[in-house]
């Protein structure tokens, strides 16, 4: 997964850029997933390539996946220009320092593509869209349902705060 996302993210590069500016939500490491991590792996497959420039991550509210886990990984890994940011200024920091990227993980994908994540990821798609920055959602097949036809079939988890 993370090779691929990373080169997926190489063919995106634009006015002679040659290293990414990541932002990503929630904990998609070795953490929460096996071995290389998910969308954590992409970032991972940037930084062997020495392409990463720095990654952002989002502290992912209500239970701070991001700033609990996340962080902790960039940190044990040093990945460049690692920063833990609130759920509420990725817009602004798209705005002000740039994002070449934004890679999430997946909770579900659906036959049509539809996916859930965490709440923020939603956020995140939005502002990313509106920035023209590019959505990435790395997942295994484990994650895709087959039998869901799109995003309204999925039953969301509603944690207490």
């Amino acid at each position: 997964i993370g090779r691929y996302g990373a080169d997926a993210i190489y063919t995106t590069f634009k006015d002679g850029r040659t290293s990414a500016r990541v932002a990503t939500i929630c904990n998609t490491g070795s953490l929460a997933t096996a071995s290389y991590g998910t969308a954590l792996g992409v970032a991972r497959a940037l930084q062997e390539d020495g392409k990463l420039e720095s990654i952002y991550c989002l502290e992912t509210r209500p239970y701070n996946q991001g700033s609990r886990l996340t962080a902790f990984e960039i940190m044990e890994e040093k990945m460049p220009n690692g920063t833990l940011i609130c759920d509420s200024a990725a817009a602004a920091l798209m705005r002000t320092k740039g994002v070449d990227a934004c890679v999430v993980g997946a909770d579900r994908v659906c036959a049509n593509g539809d996916t859930a994540n965490k709440i923020g990821t939603y956020m995140l798609a939005v502002l990313a869209h509106e920035h023209g920055v590019p959505f990435y959602v790395a997942s295994p097949f484990t994650t895709l349902d087959t039998k869901l036809a799109h995003g309204d079939c999925i039953e969301i988890e509603e944690r207490p705060a």
